[in-house]
């Protein structure tokens, strides 16, 4: 009998630290709309479209390696995309506490986390340096399903997104966690969706942040993660 309830811990504990990645927003803002209740992004303002196709993403676990990692889109309208994450050698050993995101942007490698001066904490990927097997790299409300794994196979991160916890984004909003990022969190924790018709405040590239039920703003912390690397 204690064997075999060590065996579930074990087997418990396993499954809480899984994944490697974290998703942590991403953008469902149609090319027509702007974020409702007077949204914005810290990066691109208040802008039709929220900066387009993007997603983003917290390294919770250190010394990973995603290089020809392999990114899985599904959702409904035909959304689907199936491509792999390109050999640049800055993917090869992300630092815990990294955000990583993929986007119309400009691929920015300038990522240097242990400057004395000017730590950088990120990456960009364009997406059209992913190389595409299936579909088109389409970010938006359809209830998507995210995934990643590594070029051996392994799951860097968990099928996540709207998908998973069964709806709740449109048009005009983002999908985001509300928490802390850490290995513990699972797609279905309910600190993910939107932003509960307050006003939006979406993130790309940086820690996310929303407003609580006592009309506070909250702010990820990612220096914990951080201090392991």
């Amino acid at each position: 009998m204690k064997k075999n309830i060590l065996i579930l811990l074990l087997a418990y504990q396993i499954s809480l630290s899984s994944s490697s990645l974290l998703l942590n927003e991403y953008n469902g803002v149609g090319s027509n709309y702007k974020l409702k209740n007077q949204g914005y992004d810290t990066f691109y303002g208040r802008i039709n479209g929220n900066g387009g196709s993007w997603l983003e993403m917290v390294v919770v676990k250190d010394k990973i390696d995603i290089q020809n990692a392999t990114i899985n889109i599904d959702g409904h309208a035909n959304t689907h995309f199936v491509g792999k994450l390109p050999n640049f050698y800055e993917l090869s050993n992300l630092r815990e506490g990294t955000i990583l995101t993929i986007s119309d942007e400009p691929t920015d490698l300038s990522y240097d986390p242990f400057s004395i001066c000017n730590p950088d904490w990120t990456i960009n990927i364009n997406s059209s340096d992913l190389i595409v097997e299936e579909g088109t790299f389409d970010i938006n409300n359809n209830e998507l399903k995210i995934s990643i794994k590594s070029s051996d196979n392994e799951t860097l991160m968990e099928q996540s997104g709207e998908g998973v916890i069964g709806g709740g984004i449109d048009k005009k909003e983002v999908f985001k966690l509300k928490k802390e990022p850490s290995s513990s969190i699972n797609p279905n924790d309910t600190a993910y969706g939107d932003d509960l018709n307050r006003q939006i405040i979406s993130t790309f590239g940086e820690p996310n942040q929303w407003i609580d039920d006592l009309d506070n703003t909250q702010k990820q912390n990612l220096s914990t993660l951080r201090s392991k690397a």
